[in-house]
């Protein structure tokens, strides 16, 4: 079987753009959660840079698809209202109620 015919790989950066449009997500949050710069985020989504298998997987988890879907450019099952809902909830809360939270998930985590 042919890599081509069956991933989209030539459409992966177009893909990976669209699924954080979708999501509601800036380039700057997404940055954030993989601890890089916006630009580099840019880069990604206009093809200037590679996309490592860490990337794929974030954008996995953001969206609520597969690597696999993602790879085949599949994007009609992406969760928006989850990925939408909980960055809009944080990008609205201070540093000190971040930390709260944070530190309530490790206890939760334990």
């Amino acid at each position: 079987m042919e890599v081509g015919k069956e991933f989209e790989l030539e459409r992966l950066s177009e893909t990976i753009k669209r699924i954080r449009l979708n999501t509601g997500m800036t380039q700057i949050q997404v940055a954030e959660d993989l601890h890089c710069t916006p630009g580099y985020v840019s880069n990604i989504e206009n093809g200037r840079t590679a996309i490592s298998i860490r990337i794929v997987s974030y954008y996995a988890k953001i969206s609520g698809l597969t690597i696999d879907d993602i790879l085949r450019g599949k994007l009609d099952s992406i969760n928006k209202q989850r990925g939408n809902s909980f960055h809009e909830m944080l990008s609205l809360m201070s540093v000190d109620d971040k930390e709260r939270l944070l530190a309530t998930i490790q206890l939760w985590r334990n």
